[in-house]
């Protein structure tokens, strides 16, 4: 895959591709407050999901398109 080969901008020892699935992850075990809630998803259910993973397809999927264009996630 060439995304994961490519490094990210400013680094050199992270890829493109463990940046963005770093980020899904970390999103997915948020700290909150002191508020009782300790972690929470915010990347799955709840009402953000659906934008929010919208959103970092389009990232993941324009990294890909700069590197094979035209290239998509498949549906």
């Amino acid at each position: 895959m060439r995304l994961k080969s490519k490094p990210a901008p400013g680094q050199t020892d992270i890829s493109v591709y463990d940046q963005l699935t770093a980020l899904h992850g970390a999103v997915m075990a948020v700290m909150t407050p002191t508020s009782g809630i300790g972690i929470v998803n915010f990347a799955h259910g709840n009402i953000d999901f659906s934008p929010w993973h919208r959103q970092h397809l389009r990232v993941f999927e324009a990294a890909l398109d700069g590197e094979v264009p035209g290239g998509t996630v498949p549906d």
